[in-house]
């Protein structure tokens, strides 16, 4: 996808040290992010990064999810990706928006550009000291059981087909 909308309705998994993700992710390393994170079932966290600068902690927010948790109720997280801004939706209300203008730094807009995969994924975050702190990990294996599942009801992806080639 090369801007456009992406959502994604699901029920994630609470268990600390499991990251949910809903990301956009180029072959150049720009990426856009939606990770429900560890045992912090009432946030989600959104997130971007530019060319492969991965500066961890910098462009992040977190997000009070609303009516309910990550973990017992539906909620949809949605990505809407325009040359000009980036706006990060939960339940259709947007929670962020970022404008391309505001990131230019050294003469660079440090703004996602490039077309991008769209991911969706599990995993564990309790490799590292820092990842496991992050995810509020390490995963307690005793007491998890030894399969965890978030659950999806919907994905809706809406390109622009000013930048994409839409095929049907």
């Amino acid at each position: 996808m090369h801007y456009g909308k992406a959502e994604i309705t699901m029920k994630c998994i609470g268990v600390g040290g499991v990251v949910n993700a809903f990301i956009t992710m180029a072959t150049n390393g720009d990426e856009i992010d939606w990770e429900m994170v560890g045992k912090d079932v009432s946030h989600g966290q959104t997130n971007f990064f530019w060319n492969n600068d991965m500066l961890y902690g910098v462009n992040s927010r977190t997000h009070s999810v609303p009516g309910g948790s990550i973990n017992t109720t539906y909620h949809t997280y949605g990505i809407d990706w325009t040359p000009d801004s980036l706006t990060w939706s939960i339940d259709g209300a947007p929670v962020r928006t970022l404008y391309r203008k505001d990131t230019l730094e050294d003469g660079i807009y440090k703004y996602p550009s490039h077309p991008s995969y769209i991911q969706f994924g599990v995993w564990d975050g309790s490799g590292s000291p820092s990842l496991a702190s992050w995810t509020n990990g390490p995963i307690d294996w005793n007491e998890q059981p030894s399969v965890l599942t978030n659950v999806i009801s919907k994905i809706k992806i809406t390109c622009d087909s000013t930048y994409n080639k839409v095929v049907s």
